[in-house]
C-alpha cells in the first residue's frame, strides 16, 4: 500500500464516519459514494470526497446544502459516469462545471434550480449524457 493509498483510506474512513456510504470495486478502489440527504458535509469534506480518483458514481440526492460550488469540485472527478444532484440547491451558474463532465453517462437534475433554457443548452452540449430532469 502506497502513501497515497493510505491517505485515500484515511479520507474514506473519515467520510464514512460522517455517514457517507461507499461501494468498493473489484480492484479495491472506491467506485461509488452516496451522501445521505440528512447529513450536512463541510466544504472540506466535500473537497476530500471529490479527490477520490476512481469514483464512477456519486449520489447526493436531497442534499439541500449542495450548491454550484459543489458542482465545481465534483467536475474534477475524471471517471465519474453517474451523478445524481436531484433536489439540491444547484442553479444555472453550475452549467459550465457540468459541461466539463463530458464522461458522464447519466446526470439527474430533477428538482434543482436549473432553468429550462439552461437545461436545453446543456442537452445540446452533452449529447452522450442521459440527463434526467423531471417536473411535477
Amino acid at each position: 500500500m502506497t502513501a497515497n493509498d493510505d491517505e485515500l483510506q484515511r479520507v474514506t474512513s473519515h467520510l464514512a464516519e460522517l455517514g457517507v456510504q461507499f461501494r468498493i470495486g473489484k480492484s479495491g478502489k472506491v467506485r461509488a459514494a452516496s451522501v445521505p440527504a440528512d447529513i450536512a458535509l463541510s466544504s472540506d469534506a466535500w473537497q476530500r470526497l471529490c479527490q477520490l480518483p476512481h469514483l464512477a458514481r456519486l449520489e447526493a440526492a436531497g442534499c439541500a446544502d449542495v450548491s454550484d460550488q459543489h458542482a465545481q469540485w465534483i467536475s474534477s472527478l475524471p471517471q465519474l459516469a453517474q451523478l445524481d444532484l436531484s433536489h439540491t440547491s444547484i442553479t444555472d451558474a453550475c452549467i459550465p462545471a457540468l459541461e466539463r463532465m463530458q464522461q458522464l453517462q447519466l446526470l439527474n437534475l430533477t428538482g434543482t434550480g436549473i432553468s429550462r433554457d439552461a437545461l436545453a443548452g446543456l442537452r445540446k452540449r452533452m449529447l452522450n449524457t442521459r440527463i434526467v430532469h423531471l417536473t411535477a
